[in-house]
């Protein structure tokens, strides 16, 4: 009777891949094992503590960028509003992809940071769903966040015009507060 041996493979890391700070293991070794080029996007994306991981989807097949981001950014706002938040101060990323298996949609995964300890995550999901559908959006899964499932790693192998995927069809948006968030960040030499 032959035996295997069940050791976890080790991956070498080439000398020109960095880990971002917060980078998760799993993210960086899929990151060296496919040869993806390191990018600023996808750094940033590791500097937030984030709250809420989502994927949404149009409830029809055929739809406009413009108007799925529109369908977005009103269930984000309302939600928002439903809590007692401003979006304008929202601190989110989202990324876009065309959907797969002969089906043509676009859809997009986001996440969501700095929101208030005082908001229970759970009824912000809840929240967010019934307006996604109220706007007319179709699949969705947008639930707390799970570090270990590693939703901004995912994300990340979206970023930039780099490992296959175009920047105007797959990069990372971040929000302005998001932005505004990285640019202190980096005058306290924190990033």
């Amino acid at each position: 009777m032959n035996h295997h041996s069940h050791t976890k493979q080790r991956v070498t890391v080439p000398s020109n891949h960095y880990r971002y700070p917060g980078e998760t293991d799993n993210h960086f070794r899929q990151r060296c094992r496919r040869a993806y080029d390191d990018c600023a996007e996808a750094y940033h994306l590791f500097q937030f503590t984030w709250q809420i991981f989502g994927h949404v989807t149009s409830a029809h097949d055929q739809i406009s960028h413009h108007k799925i981001l529109s369908m977005l950014f009103a269930a984000l706002r309302c939600t928002f509003v439903a809590q007692g938040l401003q979006f304008d101060n929202a601190v989110w990323v989202r990324c876009e992809e065309m959907g797969k298996l002969g089906r043509a949609a676009p859809h997009i995964h986001f996440l969501i940071a700095a929101i208030p300890k005082r908001i229970d995550l759970e009824k912000f999901c809840h929240t967010l769903k019934s307006k996604w559908h109220r706007v007319g959006g179709g699949l969705h899964k947008i639930t707390p966040y799970d570090r270990g499932l590693d939703g901004a790693g995912y994300i990340a192998k979206r970023a930039g015009e780099f490992n296959g995927y175009s920047r105007e069809t797959f990069g990372l948006m971040f929000s302005p507060a998001a932005l505004a968030r990285l640019r202190r960040m980096a005058e306290r030499g924190t990033v």
